[in-house]
């Protein structure tokens, strides 16, 4: 016979089915920026599934699922990419409790994660007869037309949305050739900085956190420098596919060293003890401005050689 739920762990799945929910809320409600909050919808999932078990943790992500689409009209490419951020969140949390490295724990989840969404688009395409190219085309097609609409709310220059318009299928073109690596990329992402948050937010709520040690001291394998250089050598060849090949996986890359690049700037700021205000507008300026990510990505791509936080002194015996 079932055990009846206690009626705490009742009130825990509540809160977080409408946490998640209230999220997916304003990941729909604003514009631009919505994708900020997107990204966190992972991290209540992950609080409530670390301290409801894994059975009661999993029906957060079922409730949540069906709140969006009942309150939000959360249909179609909105609804499954909500509940792939969900998904990701039981995912982490299954391997955090295996105590796996940090790395591992994001690379198998988010692995997990697209192969799920990739048999899911499988089955979805062998029962509508729809090709997940096809299903590609549209959802790009449908957030580029999302986002014309939105750039002639905030009175863009009509000659810029014009030029948009005319270059529409040149920029759905690139963009269905670059899926992998958008959809990889952005996995990645939403994985680390809630792995980053749910450290502080699990120690607040006094639920139980992998000791992975220090994270700013995080770098990323060193053989992973040599398959960055060939990415980037296969761009230079005349092949169109071994072009798109390598953009791809380039582009992969750049995110693992974006996220080394960030660790290395956080070791500094820890290092020469800038308040938090400080570290925050640093934050945001690494992460709004274009020319201050790239010199980060550098700062990650180059500390094999250069071995900024001389962590290799640190490991020598003696």
């Amino acid at each position: 016979m079932a055990q009846a739920v206690p009626a705490n762990e009742i009130r825990d799945i509540i809160i977080g089915a409408v946490l998640v929910s209230l999220i997916a809320g304003l990941a729909y409600i604003i514009p631009v920026m919505g994708f900020m909050f997107a990204a966190f919808v992972p991290l209540p999932v992950m609080l409530f599934r670390i301290k409801l078990g894994r059975v009661n943790g999993s029906l957060i992500p079922a409730i949540s699922t069906a709140l969006i689409y009942l309150i939000y009209d959360g249909r179609g490419s909105d609804l499954v990419m909500f509940a792939g951020l969900m998904i990701l969140g039981l995912f982490l949390c299954e391997f955090m409790e295996r105590n796996w490295s940090i790395d591992a724990t994001i690379v198998f989840s988010c692995g997990s994660v697209i192969v799920c969404g990739l048999a899911f688009l499988m089955i979805y395409s062998s029962l509508t007869g729809i090709s997940i190219e096809s299903q590609a085309k549209t959802y790009i097609q449908k957030n580029l037309e999302m986002s014309l609409a939105l750039y002639e709310q905030m009175d863009m220059p009509r000659d810029t949305i014009d030029l948009i318009t005319r270059s529409a299928a040149q920029i759905q073109y690139v963009l269905i050739r670059l899926t992998p690596a958008m959809v990889i990329m952005s996995m990645l992402f939403v994985a680390w900085i809630n792995m980053l948050t749910s450290r502080s937010v699990f120690k607040r709520f006094s639920v139980p956190f992998p000791e992975y040690g220090p994270l700013n001291r995080w770098k990323a394998p060193e053989q992973l420098v040599w398959i960055a250089i060939s990415s980037g050598l296969m761009l230079l060849v005349p092949s169109p596919a071994l072009k798109l090949i390598g953009l791809n996986i380039f582009l992969i890359l750049l995110t693992v060293y974006m996220f080394q690049g960030v660790a290395i700037a956080s070791y500094f700021f820890d290092k020469k003890r800038f308040p938090r205000w400080a570290r925050i507008v640093l934050y945001t300026v690494i992460f709004l401005q274009q020319f201050a990510l790239i010199v980060v990505i550098g700062l990650g791509f180059f500390d094999l050689w250069l071995d900024f936080r001389k962590l290799k002194q640190e490991e020598q015996p003696g």
